[in-house]
């Protein structure tokens, strides 16, 4: 990370991919549909602030992508160079974003970060400790740059100073890494120089970051999927223990509701029948001892025995809607009791589709990362195996779709009779890649080409096109010469053959 330097250079934040593997230096850039796409040297002389560029580049541009031979101690490094945050605090008119907005978005990505401080300051500022407070939890290296510009005793003060002030700013438990100082052009032999609180060597301090910075892309990919399923796991457990817990006490409501309703429909039909024995047969056994006419209307009302067996009516009547009232009470519980069990065995089913899940997912994340990883790897071989535009010979240029290095084979002058090791000519091998637009190309140039020429497998460039199935290029070469045709085996048959890719490939 870079927050300081002499002259804005660029909008965009760069990605420095170091690998021994890398022959040459390659640059792409990402375009806005997330596409890597090469980038030659016109684009790259305007990849800076200046206001005589004629591109604004992070107006087509995320990213710039750099792959870098390297040594072996920076094998498999990515350097993230950003806009320096104190640039301008203006923001870009390409991206609505300011150099220290774009700063800090690549925060979240470095392993650890190398803020870099001009030693001529003496200090870190606030702005830096501002900035560096962002950075939450990953760690962070100081690193004073221009250490040829100070004393021993001057960069030792300066550096030992540094440190004490991150540790009271931000406490023990973010302290910076280290603290060094360094200069490209210090050292007796002309060469590099580096100092360091805790290192003795610039080599040292990578191989300790590199340690800690371990944990690949596809690592972290995987612990955040597996962060994911154990949440869900955790609120699954948790839900199922609640059911666990209302089913106990639904189970023991259920219970209840089942006991009162036995006794009291027991308890009722005694109660009616000894009510019905006390107001009827005994009441009525003493009226007749005391003489009295239940039905003389001089009577007390309930005296008479209509009025009794009315009463009892009412009793009965009220007992069993209390009955049916424990019924629903029943019918509830056990409808609630039903629902909890129902929901027990969701999330039973639910763990057991996360358990699944967790290690189909895995799976298919290992086997999607692999097979981007062997067509990174793949691609990376390739651009590593095509020279610089002007060098590139125009069947690698062709192979690498790469119509700007096309176009300057051609200007260059192109023996279209030539072969390659396949045996294919450039007619044929255009025809072999289905290239419709360098196919257009040439055939605008029809008069001075002779399209009918075979290759050393013995094929034109229309035979080549039917044996692959390429109906657009059959049309486009048929139009700019008929007679073509006739000088083509039959293309049914050859269509019919397809065995094109078993002829070099």
């Amino acid at each position: 990370m870079l927050p300081t330097g002499i002259e804005p250079v660029s909008v965009v934040n760069t990605y420095l991919n170091c690998s021994s593997k890398n022959k040459k230096v390659v640059v792409k850039g990402e375009n806005l549909s997330g596409d890597l796409v090469l980038l030659n040297q016109e684009v790259l002389d305007c990849i800076r602030h200046s206001k005589d560029s004629e591109v604004n580049v992070a107006c087509v541009l995320n990213k710039i992508v750099i792959d870098l031979p390297s040594s072996e101690l920076f094998n498999g490094v990515t350097f993230i160079d950003t806009p320096g945050y104190n640039n301008s605090s203006a923001r870009n008119t390409e991206n609505s974003t300011t150099d220290r907005e774009m700063a800090l978005s690549s925060f979240n990505e470095a392993d650890a970060i190398f803020w870099c401080v001009d030693i001529e300051n003496g200090a870190i500022t606030e702005k830096d400790f501002e900035v560096l407070s962002k950075a939450e939890d990953t760690p962070y290296v100081i690193v004073f740059t221009k250490k040829d510009k100070k004393s021993d005793g001057e960069i030792k003060k300066i550096v030992d100073q540094a440190y004490d002030d991150c540790i009271r700013r931000f406490g023990e438990d973010k302290a910076p890494i280290d603290v060094a100082a360094y200069s490209d052009r210090d050292s007796e032999d002309g060469g590099s120089s580096f100092y360091s609180r805790k290192f003795d060597s610039l080599e040292e301090l990578v191989e300790y970051i590199k340690e800690i910075g371990g944990m690949t892309e596809y690592d972290f990919c995987q612990r955040k999927l597996n962060d994911i399923f154990n949440n869900e796991d955790e609120l699954s457990v948790g839900r199922l223990k609640e059911y666990q817990e209302r089913k106990s006490k639904l189970s023991e409501k259920k219970s209840d509701c089942m006991n009162r309703l036995n006794h009291n429909k027991n308890a009722a039909d005694y109660l009616v029948e000894d009510l019905r024995v006390v107001m009827i047969e005994i009441f009525d056994d003493l009226m007749t001892k005391a003489d009295y006419d239940p039905n003389d209307a001089d009577v007390d009302p309930w005296v008479r025995r209509k009025n009794r067996f009315e009463l009892i009516d009412r009793v009965s009547q009220w007992l069993n809607s209390c009955k049916e009232e424990d019924g629903n009470d029943l019918n509830k519980a056990q409808d609630e009791f039903k629902n909890c069990q129902q929901s027990i065995r969701k999330e039973q089913l639910c763990q057991q589709y996360i358990s699944e899940y967790r290690v189909k997912l895995s799976n298919a994340m290992r086997d999607c990362y692999n097979a981007a990883k062997a067509e990174v790897v793949k691609n990376n071989a390739r651009l590593q195996s095509i020279a610089q535009q002007e060098d590139v010979d125009v069947f690698t240029a062709i192979s690498a779709d790469n119509y700007d290095a096309f176009l300057t084979c051609l200007s260059k002058g192109v023996d279209l009779s030539q072969c390659n090791a396949a045996g294919y000519n450039v007619m044929t091998w255009i025809a072999q890649t289905g290239n419709n637009q360098m196919m257009s190309l040439i055939l605008d140039h029809k008069d001075k080409v002779d399209i009918s020429v075979k290759d050393k497998n013995g094929y034109n460039v229309l035979e080549v096109a039917a044996i692959c199935h390429y109906k657009d290029i059959c049309q486009m070469l048929t139009e700019a010469d008929n007679s073509l045709v006739s000088k083509s085996r039959s293309l049914v048959e050859l269509a019919a053959k397809n065995d094109f890719f078993c002829m070099g490939f």
